[in-house]
């Protein structure tokens, strides 16, 4: 009896553990599909996060730069470039005192004013013939660096003449001034 008993009950059990199989995969199966694409886009997401967080941290720095550049653009306004071009006045009595200084000599001046592009400065190009030797040139232009004022020396000419003595030169020389603000229409060279 054991065994038709075994016969009749083995196909039942075979089956029955087949339709386990098929119900744990069925069940299983997805979910453990599921997870594993969950994970993936879990991970996407990590990365996508951190790759934002760089770059916000980069424009945060970007932000950071501008501002300091803006402070020193301020600061480089407020203590370098005077604080309207009436203050030209004061610039040209220096170029003068630090010329007679250096014991250059000194033709007539003129200047024109422009504006300068890209920023709300004025610039005062000074021109005027000076006369002395090596020594005094050289000193008088050191000493332009050292101005309080923001000044450029944009040329200087040597002009070969017979009425200078040959230990002086007489020379043609181009200062540039710059100071905050607009130029005003009209303005001519003086």
């Amino acid at each position: 009896m054991t065994r038709l008993v075994r016969h009749r009950l083995v196909p039942p059990i075979l089956a029955l553990v087949a339709l386990n199989v098929v119900a744990a995969l069925v069940f299983t199966a997805p979910r453990t599909f599921q997870e594993r694409t969950v994970a993936a886009h879990r991970d996407t997401l990590r990365k996508d996060v951190e790759r934002r967080r760089r770059e916000v941290e980069a424009q945060r720095a970007r932000a950071e730069a501008i501002r300091g550049n803006q402070a020193d653009l301020k600061a480089f306004y407020e203590r370098v470039v005077g604080s309207d071009a009436g203050s030209f006045l004061g610039a040209l009595e220096e170029i003068e005192a630090r010329a007679q200084a250096a014991g250059i000599r000194r033709g007539s001046r003129s200047y024109q004013p422009s504006g300068v592009k890209g920023a709300k400065l004025v610039r005062f190009r000074v021109q005027m013939p000076v006369q002395g030797s090596y020594r005094e040139l050289k000193a008088f232009l050191q000493s332009i660096e050292g101005s309080e004022h923001l000044l450029t020396v944009d040329s200087l000419t040597v002009n070969q003449g017979d009425r200078v003595r040959a230990s002086e030169a007489e020379c043609a020389l181009s200062i540039s001034a710059y100071f905050q603000g607009e130029l005003e229409e009209g303005r001519s060279a003086r």
